[in-house]
This record gives structure tokens, C-alpha cells and sequence, in this order.
């Protein structure tokens, strides 16, 4: 297994969760700048799998997921720290993260290479789409929808029966109590919309998925 990405937290974190499941894994990471060592990987990178993405960001993991889809013969591994705790009718895509003392409830789906960042709750029927991020602490309560590649920041809250489209970004300890829209940028209490969000995925749904 190699556990790969950008130098950052999440390399630790998920190295961590790796550690308390006794889980063996190679660590390739580098300190250059998002897109400049995109596509400089090693060969035995691309070829060797499974891999676990460590980038945080829904774009960065993207951009590494098409890299290496190129190899179908292996798929990113799901790493669910041992004290997250997942209900049993929920199901979780490849290549997520649960990071510790994460909850999800009853009947809810979470799509491909989903982060769930330390302390993040998925209220029961709820659905994640690809590459969903969210920050510590992060409440996302029942029956709620997240389309693909939107971020919930630490501390947020999304209330019951909410639907945010894709893309979106919602700020940190913001407090969602009306529907947001595709590529929108909401914060506050109540989150209001403030802007387009400047970084956004044209092409969010898992590589793997599609073919």
C-alpha cells in the first residue's frame, strides 16, 4: 500500500490511522506546490497500488486519482480510523477517509474518495457525492445532500433535509439552514451566499467510476 500526496496534516493523520489498524504502508510525499509535481511521480507509483490519497483538497485529490486511474488493474484504499463508527447499512465509496471519532448514521451513502476530517458527523440518510471534504468538527445532519467536490468547513453545520450542489464551499462555522447552490461560497450564521467559489473541480466525479 502506498500513501501518497502532497506534505501536509493529512499525511499524518491518515498515517496515524493506518498505524492503529496495523496496516503496512510505503510514504511518498513531496513540498512542491500543488501542480507542479502532479505528474512527476515515480513509475513504480503509478503502477503499484492500492494508494491512499493524503491530499485535503477535493481538487488535488482529483488530479491524483485521474493519474493513477490510468491503471485500472488496483483502486484507491478506504482507510476508516478505528474509532470512527459507520452504521452498518451505510456504505462508503473507495478511497475515503474517516478520520478519528468520525459518525455516520443509518442508510446514508458516501461517494469515492470522500474526507471526513477528525470529529465530523453524517447524519442518517444522507448522501455524499465524489470528493466531498469536510473540516473538524464539521455536523451534517439527516438527509442531507452534498454534490461532488464541495467542502464543509470546520465546525459547520448543515441542517436537516439541506441539498448543496456541487462544487460549493461552505466556511467554517457556518450554519446552513437554506439550500445552497452549485459553486456558491456561503458563510455566516445563518450562511449566506458571498460569492462564486474561486476553486472549483469541472470535472468531479471518481475516474474510476466512470469507465
Amino acid at each position: 500500500m502506498q500513501l501518497i500526496g502532497f506534505s501536509g496534516p493529512y499525511m499524518a493523520e491518515i498515517a496515524q490511522s493506518l498505524d492503529r489498524l496495523d496496516l503496512k504502508y510505503a510514504t511518498l510525499s513531496t513540498n512542491e506546490s500543488f501542480g507542479s509535481a502532479a505528474y512527476s511521480w515515480p513509475e513504480p507509483v503509478l503502477t503499484q497500488g492500492p494508494w491512499v490519497l493524503a491530499p485535503s483538497y477535493p481538487q488535488e485529490r482529483l488530479t491524483l486519482a485521474q493519474l493513477l486511474s490510468i491503471n485500472r488493474s488496483t483502486e484507491l484504499f478506504t482507510v476508516i480510523d478505528p474509532s470512527a463508527v459507520v452504521a452498518s447499512n451505510s456504505s462508503i465509496g473507495h478511497g475515503s477517509y474517516l478520520n478519528a471519532l468520525v459518525s455516520v448514521g443509518a442508510n446514508s451513502v458516501l461517494g469515492c474518495s470522500v474526507f471526513l476530517n477528525r470529529s465530523s458527523t453524517v447524519g442518517h440518510d444522507s448522501r455524499l457525492g465524489d470528493f466531498v471534504s469536510t473540516g473538524p468538527g464539521a455536523v451534517i445532519s439527516g438527509q442531507v445532500t452534498i454534490g461532488s467536490g464541495s467542502f464543509i468547513g470546520a465546525g459547520a453545520i448543515v441542517r436537516d433535509g439541506i441539498s448543496i450542489g456541487i462544487n460549493a464551499y461552505i466556511g467554517a462555522g457556518a450554519v446552513v439552514v437554506a439550500d445552497v447552490a452549485d459553486y456558491a461560497l456561503v458563510y455566516g450564521n445563518p450562511a449566506k451566499y458571498q460569492k462564486e467559489n474561486s476553486v472549483t473541480i469541472h470535472d468531479s466525479d471518481c475516474p474510476w467510476c466512470k469507465k
